[in-house]
């Protein structure tokens, strides 16, 4: 399947149980690139909106790109604004004008992109010597409850290739960064650990670009073992999963 069409059909749930960020990582970003309402932000994958959204909350203007339609009429619906700009289009290409854009983001997303063409696209993009930040939630993988999330993904999704996507995405690893980086940049990892009840712990666990979809045979077996692991670790109604929120960020 094209990459772009993974979540159509979970951007419900995608929307619902996604988490947002560290509060520490957006404050050091607002800090350290001075974000404020000159700032223009192209927040590139940008999804249902998740970290459009904080980058509007900080104050700049935002230029979110996103492939996906389904994506895209939720982006809009939650977050059209005058201070936002939406591009329907793929990373490598995202029709921005040349040389209009302070700041380049790619929250969850980095790991879907041709990287070269992409870092073509930030060269064309970019107005000056503005940083390209690359962010990721990454669950706390050897943390009990999610060994057991992983286990119910590699006994029924095909797609699961195991921990390094589990904590983030297929290709999200320091070498493919340093390769991208040329070797020079900074990184700074702030704990997020996520809560949620019931709903929210299924819809997120389901809402996985390697998650089984609605109809499939096994799909509801899937769902149940989600539940059951919910129930093994809950208190009080709601479980806490150990998760990083990770910022990689440099010159190109």
């Amino acid at each position: 399947m094209d990459s772009k069409a993974l979540f159509s059909e979970k951007v419900e749930r995608y929307r619902n149980s996604r988490p947002k960020y560290a509060c520490g990582l957006m404050n050091y970003m607002k800090e350290t690139f001075d974000i404020n309402e000159t700032t223009t932000i192209a927040d590139i994958g940008a999804g249902t909106g998740i970290f459009t959204e904080l980058l509007l909350d900080l104050g700049a203007k935002v230029i979110a790109v996103e492939p996906n339609a389904a994506m895209v009429e939720q982006l809009r619906l939650a977050l059209y604004c005058k201070e936002l700009e939406i591009h329907e289009r793929p990373a490598e290409s995202t029709e921005i004008e040349s040389n209009t854009v302070d700041i380049i983001t790619a929250a969850q997303s980095f790991h879907w992109f041709d990287k070269a063409l992409f870092k073509a696209e930030c060269k064309r993009l970019l107005n000056g010597n503005g940083p390209v930040c690359l962010i990721w939630n990454t669950r706390v993988v050897d943390e009990p409850i999610n060994v057991k999330t992983a286990e119910i993904y590699t006994a029924f999704c095909p797609d699961f290739k195991g921990s390094v996507r589990f904590a983030g995405g297929a290709n999200h690893s320091e070498e493919d960064i340093a390769e991208f980086f040329e070797g020079e940049f900074e990184k700074k990892v702030y704990e997020f650990p996520l809560t949620y009840d019931k709903q929210g712990f299924v819809d997120r666990a389901l809402s996985a670009s390697y998650a089984l979809v609605e109809g499939d045979k096994h799909f509801e077996t899937m769902t149940k073992a989600f539940e059951a692991l919910f129930d093994r670790y809950a208190e009080d109604g709601k479980v806490v999963v150990p998760n990083k929120s990770v910022l990689y960020y440099g010159n190109i």
